[in-house]
């Protein structure tokens, strides 16, 4: 062999120890950085969601939208199962504590991907509660932003990128379709209505055009040039969108031929075992579908006996059954009328109720600190749910931007108008100290790595939401008997729900039987709320099963620490970590009670 070719070998040998040297210091947060990259890359649709560009070290964003084709599809699951190796050869030792923890869920984050790659039809397309056609029209209405002519013309770009979006969908569809893979008929039936009213109305009226309309208004672009980009705007709602709504309901049409009046996913293919993975992926426990079950009998059974002392309380008589006593208190409750309880039916109302709302949060807001150390810098405001989806989004909370330019935005759903007592709890769990207290730290965190903004860890997520409802219980938040009869109201649908969704997707209960038990254990039975279950296996579970956990390592940590248990550090060591599946919480919660009873040791010898 030349001296040449050995000096070449003898090269590339040190290169590739330099190489394996190197990927040994690799740290998980660099690997993270690559993942989240990569990710928002064939995902520009989460990156719209969240406001993440450019300016968060990512490429700026196309005017497109996510692509929906299987191949895709493939490139996302093939990331996961890419970083999941590369994220197990880093050597950990060394790493600090916030990285670890941040290592360990998204490792388990991963894990959840390759696991689901096997159900990868099996979840509803056609589903009332995310809507494919809703999460569109709410990333063009919400998210995108309008500041220059050049946004505008990109807002343009993308509404006539809706024909392709909504031809991968429907082939997504026909797949289901051939695969037997399509939720009950009313679900369809509800989702077809809904599609079709977006498109009756002419498209100068339209949401995508009235939106972009109130947008450039505040822009220094001029008058003639918002007259251009708005006859642009129509035309392409005229040409690609509608046509692209109404192809989509003639497609849900001929699927309704296909369906049936089941409800569980036990009716799909291997749909057993995707019960159990959306129940571990929403409660993120090992906890059977039995178990579950009669954890939601017993919570049951406990929020009744708590009510019907409130309602004695009042002194109403009690029925002979749960439901006889809720009649009666209803009835009690009718015969108030009054602003103390009830809204006028009229428009003038609406706006009435986004501003008691905005001041059950002002209110809310000094009471924190008696509970919580660290308070989100980002504020959260109150407004009415976009009218094209008053009849599926309800109520919801939506985080801030992680550029931190927009708030958090509580949406109240002003179809209807809430019982006023019952405002409080809602506005806890949504708002403050609920969600928007939560996820705005969690945004805030210099702990918290980016790349778990991809995370939804529901068991936490929503348990901490029904957390905080019970916590201003606990805490005299709630003055009158019938605030507090709201609260437990709330909470006994949680636990309901517990029984409901394993009913349906464990037990193979029909509409008739799910609707039974709603009627003998709340008073009432909800449509919507069943279907829900029907078409978002597992998800309902996940609220109790959260706020359990966190109230049980609260009673844990108070035993061990006794009188030196401090609420604010329990609910440091709870929030700022951010979300995060069930054990790894408790892992997380005994460390801090081992760390505080050292920290009293030192100083008791010191």
């Amino acid at each position: 062999m030349g001296k040449k070719m050995i000096n070449v070998l003898l090269y590339l040998f040190l290169l590739s120890l330099i190489g394996k040297y190197h990927d040994s210091h690799v740290t998980a947060h660099q690997i993270m950085d690559d993942y989240f990259k990569e990710y928002i890359e064939l995902n520009p649709d989460f990156a719209l969601y969240n406001s993440i560009g450019a300016n968060m070290g990512n490429k700026p964003l196309r005017n497109d939208f996510t692509d929906y084709s299987i191949e895709n599809l493939d490139r996302i699951y093939a990331l996961a199962r890419k970083y999941r190796e590369k994220i197990r050869k880093v050597d950990m030792k060394k790493a600090s504590k916030d990285q670890r923890i941040n290592a360990e869920i998204f490792k388990y984050f991963l894990d959840l991907q390759i696991e689901e790659e096997k159900y990868r039809y099996h979840s509803y397309i056609l589903n009332h509660i995310l809507s494919p056609h809703n999460e569109l029209v709410t990333i063009m209405t919400e998210k995108v932003r309008i500041e220059t002519v050049q946004d505008a013309e990109g807002y343009i770009e993308r509404l006539d990128k809706f024909k392709k979006r909504f031809d991968q969908i429907i082939h997504l569809l026909e797949i289901q379709k051939k695969r037997k893979f399509i939720p009950s008929k009313p679900v369809c039936e509800i989702i077809r209505k809904e599609v079709d009213r977006f498109v009756s109305v002419d498209p100068s009226l339209n949401i995508l055009y009235t939106s972009l309309e109130e947008k450039m208004e505040k822009t220094t672009i001029d008058e003639e040039t918002r007259k251009m980009i708005l006859l642009k705007a129509s035309q392409a709602i005229r040409e690609s969108v509608y046509p692209s709504f109404n192809k989509y309901s003639n497609e849900i049409k001929e699927i309704e031929k296909s369906t049936d009046e089941n409800l569980g996913v036990w009716k799909l293919k291997n749909g057993e075992n995707f019960y159990k993975f959306c129940l571990k992926n929403h409660t993120s426990t090992k906890l059977s579908e039995e178990v579950i079950h009669n954890i939601g009998l017993k919570e049951v059974a406990r929020i009744q006996l708590e009510i019907t002392k409130i309602v004695k309380h009042l002194g109403l008589q009690e029925g002979l059954t749960f439901p006889e006593t809720m009649k009666i208190y209803w009835k009690h409750v009718n015969g108030l009328y009054g602003k103390d309880y009830f809204y006028d039916n009229d428009e003038g109302s609406k706006t009435e109720v986004v501003k008691d709302y905005q001041a059950i949060i002002k209110d809310a807001e000094k009471k924190l600190p008696d509970l919580f150390s660290i308070l989100p810098r980002t504020k959260v405001i109150v407004l009415p749910v976009p009218e094209y989806k008053e009849g599926t989004a309800g109520t919801y909370y939506q985080r801030p931007s992680f550029d931190r330019k927009t708030e958090g935005i509580f949406y109240a759903n002003t179809a209807s108008f809430p019982f006023k007592p019952g405002m409080n709890t809602l506005t806890y769990h949504e708002a403050i100290p609920g969600h928007h207290l939560q996820l705005a730290l969690q945004n805030e965190s210099e702990k918290v790595h980016i790349t778990r903004s991809l995370t939804f860890f529901t068991a936490y997520i929503e348990g901490w939401a029904l957390y905080a409802e019970k916590l201003a219980y606990e805490n005299g938040w709630l003055k009158t008997d019938y605030e507090k009869i709201s609260y437990l109201n709330s909470e006994l649908i949680r636990a309901v729900r517990l029984v409901v969704d394993t009913g349906i997707h464990y037990k193979r209960w029909n509409f008739a039987e799910a609707s039974r038990y709603m009627i003998e254990n709340l008073g009432w039975s909800s449509p919507y709320e069943i279907y829900r279950y029907s078409v978002w296996p597992g998800q309902a579970c996940a609220y109790k099963i959260g706020e359990l956990k966190i109230t049980e390592l609260k009673e844990m940590a108070k035993k061990k620490l006794g009188s030196n248990f401090n609420i604010k550090e329990f609910h440091s060591a709870i929030l700022m970590n951010g979300s995060m599946p069930l054990d790894l919480l408790e892992d997380i919660v005994r460390e801090y009670i081992k760390n505080k009873k050292s920290d009293i040791k030192e100083k008791q010898n010191g």
